[in-house]
This record gives C-alpha cells, structure tokens and sequence, in this order.
C-alpha cells in the first residue's frame, strides 16, 4: 500500500477519528476544526480528492462528505495510530485480575470488562490445558441427565464441565466409575489420560461408558475455555447488516469454529487487525476483529484476546486495550508458572 505524506496521512487520521464517532460523512469543514495543522477548507478538499483517487475514501451520493473505504481504515489502523492507553482504562483493567491466580478467573472477568469498555464483543482463549498433570476426576450427578465432570490437575488448575448423558446414572456407579479412571489416569497429562481412557472405553459401550467418552472427546476435546461477552453489544450497530448479525450469534454459540480461528490467530506476534473482508470469519465479513496472543514465556501454551466489532471502530483504543490486556494476561501466566 502507498505511503501518504504526513499531510495526507493527518488528514486521513482526523477524518477517520470522527467518522468511527457516529458513522456519518465527513466534510472539509469538520477537519479544518480538527486537525491539529492549521490548513485551509480548499487545500484539505485536494488532499481528500487525492485520498479518494488512492481508494481510501468514498464519496456517499447522499452528502458532499466522505467516508473511509476499508483499505483506507487499514492504512489508518496499521500507520496512524499509537497504542497508547489512558490511565483510567488501565486502572480499570489491572483491577478487574487484582490478587486473581486462576487464569480461568481472570479471562472471564477480562472479557467482561474488555466489552464494558469498548462497547463490542469480546472474546478470549485460554491457553491449552493439554500438558496438565491429572490428580483427579470426579463425578457429580445433577438433575435427570446432566452430570458434572471435575476434573483437578496437580498445578491446582480445574476444569468443571457439565455433560449430558443417555439416562440417569446412580450416584454410586459414578463414584465407581470416577475411582477406576483415577486409577488409570493418576499423574498422567490430559492429553495421555484421553488416549488412554478411550482405548479402554471402545471396548465397553454401556451408559457411563458412553458418559465418560463425551467428557473425553468432545468437551475436553480442545483442552481450552472460550469466553464471549457483550454479543448483543453488536445489535447497537445499525451498519451490520441483521441477517449476518444472526449468523455471527450462532459462530458464538457454536464455539468451535472461532476456537479453531483463534488457534490460528495466537501464532502471529503482536496485536493483529482484521477489518471487513480480511476477516476469517465468515460472518463478520461485515465487522472487524483485533486479537493478540498471550501466555507465558516459560511455556509455548498461549492463548489468545480479541474482539470483534463494528468497521466503525475506535481502532486506537480498541488496540490499546488488547495490547495491555494481553500483557496483563501474560503476566499472571508467568506467576502461575514461578
């Protein structure tokens, strides 16, 4: 992509700063009160003109201003920006894991307020569990079909999740059942109890059998926790269109196919920008998505932050505030691991 000049590129800035503030067009005149050169309304229709010859603006029918096109929001997001947060909202963030140790903990309450503060959907990943040393895995019956699987690693992490099951299973056959595997899976990682547990469990297929290969194969099959908040932050946004707004809620509750998207993402260093077309999803074509991985340096376990919002987005804070908040993650990973 062609690099602007500074006047070009101040310019692009100001009127993508107030475009993201409510999604109209803007005019020369609104930059002119803006911008922080003093530069006349007829030289910033030049640069504009030019700026929309480059494709990184477009001039709606309906008003003689303009909007930026999304080559012209990646050049602002990539070039233009600083990541530079203010206090408050990193004052905010660093209390919301104040004296937090458990990192499932901490990303709930991260993806909470990552939501509150920006307005949009966020969404995070633990980092994979798979190298965790099993001390136990416990059985709890709930109401009719429903059990709760506990499973407790020796670094002190748990995994709870609840599954349902055929039919009712006695109290005293999960107990059974929870004291024969910990036989089998005691000081073992998760992911060689899996292996071990299903090999036992095709040969036997009664009703807990088949309880416990769902625990094994499909809801520890990631080994990972998404979190998502702030979904219906979205519906406030008339520009996302409602039948790809209903698609998108589905990819939430679906999970799998952004912790596969998320997976992919984590690989990359530092904050990654996706905007409109760029985005791997395929229903938020219509929506931008910035992630950042994070996770200790002691471990090649990561996991991964995000959100995903409107094209309208405040990309400088949004930036800002998964840059920091990865960090802030990344730190209570390495004092896990001390």
């Amino acid at each position: 992509m062609e690099k602007l000049n500074d006047r070009a590129g101040s310019v692009l800035k100001c009127l993508v700063d107030l475009y993201t503030k409510d999604g109209k067009a803007v005019g020369s005149k609104a930059i002119c009160e803006h911008i922080a050169e003093k530069v006349s309304p007829a030289t910033v229709r030049s640069v504009m003109a030019d700026l929309e010859d480059k494709g990184f603006l477009i001039s709606p029918h309906t008003s003689a201003g303009r909007v930026p096109t999304e080559d012209g929001l990646r050049y602002y997001a990539k070039d233009l920006i600083s990541v530079d947060l203010d206090q408050e909202i990193k004052t905010k963030l660093e209390e919301s894991v104040a004296n937090v140790k458990d990192i499932e903990v901490a990303i709930k309450s991260m993806s909470d307020v990552i939501a509150q503060l920006t307005s949009y959907t966020g969404i995070i990943l633990s980092p994979k569990k798979d190298n965790e040393v099993l001390q136990t895995i416990n059985f709890m019956p709930l109401e009719k079909d429903r059990v709760l699987a506990i499973l407790v690693a020796q670094s002190g992490y748990i995994e709870n999740r609840i599954i349902e099951i055929p039919s009712v299973i006695p109290k005293d056959e999960l107990e059974k059942a929870a004291k024969e595997l910990n036989q089998v899976v005691f000081g073992k990682t998760l992911e060689e109890a899996r292996e071990i547990i299903i090999k036992s469990l095709r040969e036997h297929k009664n009703t807990l059998d088949i309880a416990m290969e769902k625990i094994l194969e499909e809801e520890f099959s990631n080994s990972k926790s998404l979190i998502v908040s702030g979904q219906h932050n979205l519906i406030t946004y008339p520009e996302i269109v409602r039948e790809k707004l209903k698609d998108l809620f589905d990819v939430f509750e679906e999970k799998k196919l952004i912790i596969g998207l998320l997976d992919v993402v984590k690989q990359a260093e530092g904050v990654q920008i996706f905007i409109g077309k760029d985005c791997p999803l395929d229903a938020a074509k219509e929506c931008s998505m910035i992630t950042a991985s994070y996770g200790s340096k002691n471990s090649d376990s990561l996991g991964t932050i995000g959100v995903i919002g409107p094209i309208r987005m405040n990309y400088q804070q949004t930036v800002s505030i998964i840059d920091y908040t990865a960090k802030l993650l990344s730190q209570i990973l390495e004092k896990q691991g001390e």
